[in-house]
C-alpha cells in the first residue's frame, strides 16, 4: 500500500485516505492490505489514518532494500497482508508441483496463526491426482488439502465450509498456478459475492498474494461448471 495515498474499504464505498504525520515522525509501521484503520475524515478532501488496528494475523517477508544477501541476518521483515483467517496456498499439478515448497508455505502460514488450505490446482491435466493428494497430506498434515479444476468444476464445492460471510482468505502462489482462473471461478455468475477482491501484492518474481473478504456465504450449485 502507497503510504502517501491508500484506498479505505468502508460497508458501502470507497474512500482516499493518507496517513497522518505521526507515522512519519515516529516511523511507525503504515497499514498494509488487510489492515483495519480508525480514520479522521474530510468532506472537502481525503481523510486522514490516524492508527492501525489491532492484526489478528499477518504475512511478512524479508526487506531486503539496501542489504546484500551475505547480511541476511540484519535483514528485517516487512508485513505485506493482515487479518487474514485461511491462507489458499494454491499450486498446479503440474510442474510446478513441488511438496517442499508447499510445505515451507504451511509452515509460514501456522506461524501467522491463519489455517493453512492446500489447493491443488488444474486436476483435470493430472493423471494421479489421488496420489498427489495423499503426498500432500503426508508432508503438512496440519494442512487441510483439495485437488480441484477451476475448467471443470471439480471438487470446487469443497471449499464451501471456508467461504463464509466475514471470513478473508489470503491466496499465496507461483505465477502460472491458476489463481486468477480460480479466483474468476470464485467469483462467477451467483457463485459467490466479494465484497473486494484486494491487489495482488508481487513478493517476488515467483509469488503472488491476493488477499479477498466475503460479504456472504457461498452457496454452492450441484455439478458446478465453468468456463475457461
Amino acid at each position: 500500500m502507497n503510504q502517501l495515498n491508500s484506498l479505505i474499504l468502508e460497508p458501502v464505498s470507497e474512500i482516499k485516505g493518507k496517513l497522518k504525520g505521526k507515522f512519519y515522525n515516529l516511523r511507525l509501521e503504515p497499514p498494509v492490505v488487510g489492515d483495519y484503520v480508525s480514520v479522521i475524515t474530510n468532506e472537502y478532501g481525503d481523510a486522514l489514518i490516524n492508527e492501525v488496528l489491532r492484526r489478528t494475523t499477518v504475512f511478512k517477508r524479508p526487506n531486503r532494500n539496501g542489504h546484500a544477501e551475505g547480511y541476511v541476518k540484519n535483514l528485517i521483515e516487512e508485513t505485506i497482508v493482515a487479518n487474514y483467517d485461511y491462507v489458499f496456498i494454491v499450486t498446479s499439478l503440474n510442474q510446478d508441483y513441488s511438496e517442499n515448497r508447499i510445505a515451507r508455505y504451511v509452515s509460514i502460514t501456522l506461524q501467522t496463526g491463519a489455517k493453512p488450505v492446500v489447493i491443488l490446482s488444474k486436476a483435470d491435466l493430472c493423471d494421479d491426482v489421488d496420489l498427489k493428494v495423499e503426498i500432500t497430506k503426508a508432508v503438512c498434515d496440519k494442512a487441510d488439502v483439495f485437488a480441484i479444476s477451476s475448467v471443470t468444476g471439480f471438487s470446487i464445492e469443497n471449499l464451501q465450509p471456508y467461504l463464509q460471510e466475514n471470513k478473508s482468505i489470503a491466496i499465496v502462489g507461483s505465477s502460472g498456478v491458476g489463481k486468477s482462473t480460480f479466483l474468476n471461478t470464485l467469483n462467477g455468475g451467483e457463485l459467490m459475492k466479494v465484497s473486494s477482491i484486494l491487489p495482488i501484492y508481487s513478493a517476488s518474481a515467483n509469488l503472488t498474494i491476493v488477499l479477498i473478504q466475503m460479504n456472504r456465504a457461498v452457496q454452492f450449485l450441484p455439478l458446478l461448471k465453468t468456463e475457461h
